[in-house]
């Protein structure tokens, strides 16, 4: 019985040094890394901005052989979305709800079982051509979970310092060409015209994506297709 009764004791004096040691510790907190590439910051957000380019660069996929992703409808951009499943770390969810191009990237993360977070990436150019990349998180800790902001650099430090070595790699390694276009604004006379509204991803847009929408067109309208003066074209209600 004595013995319980210690047992008890040390397991109240642990307990009102938690919560003491508690109450004393921030409510928030904030887990950063950067880098320097020699690369320019549109080619750097481009791999960041699509979720689709992650699995190229996470370190989770390659230390995880359980973890499977899974895409959104959009992946690109304002209002992207992917999930993903682990066995062994859990699952959770990330969705960009800002993006500046070429400046600055804030995505929300949601860990199962956990409060969500928030994911900023920034691109600052330097001298030379290069990009000083950061990429961090933050958020707020309950009370009795705030012990856990002192574990938080340990726990994901070292894989913000791989993704960015890997972007890092990736973008050093892969030609960039930058073209510049010419645009011009003119005035065109009414017409009647018939399309196909898609919301797609940037790197959806191609000639096959063309090609199927025109043809769906073309076969719809039949011989007043074929009898039309005007070349086919596309209008871009929005562009981000």
């Amino acid at each position: 019985m004595r013995i319980v009764k210690i047992i008890l004791g040390i397991l109240l004096v642990l307990l009102v040094i938690y919560l003491v040691t508690s109450f004393f510790l921030p409510s928030k907190y904030n887990v950063s890394r950067e880098l320097s590439m020699k690369a320019p910051s549109k080619q750097i957000y481009a791999q960041v901005i699509d979720f689709q380019n992650w699995e190229k660069w996470s370190p989770w996929l390659q230390e995880d052989p359980t973890m499977t992703f899974q895409y959104g409808e959009q992946t690109a951009g304002e209002g992207a979305t992917y999930s993903w499943t682990s066995e062994e770390n859990g699952g959770g969810k990330q969705s960009i709800k800002y993006a500046s191009p070429y400046d600055t990237i804030k995505t929300l993360i949601q860990f199962d079982g956990m409060d969500p977070a928030s994911g900023l990436w920034t691109f600052k150019t330097g001298e030379n051509g290069s990009t000083m990349v950061q990429w961090g998180f933050s958020g707020e800790l309950g009370f009795f979970s705030r012990i856990f902001g002192l574990f938080m650099d340990g726990m994901v430090g070292e894989s913000f310092e791989i993704e960015l070595a890997n972007i890092k790699y990736i973008v050093e390694s892969e030609k960039f060409e930058e073209v510049k276009l010419e645009v011009y604004r003119s005035q065109l006379d009414s017409m009647q015209f018939y399309s196909i509204t898609e919301n797609v991803s940037m790197t959806e847009i191609s000639s096959d994506f063309f090609g199927k929408n025109f043809s769906q067109i073309n076969a719809y309208l039949g011989k007043e297709m074929q009898n039309s003066e005007r070349p086919p074209f596309a209008i871009f209600h929005e562009w981000n």
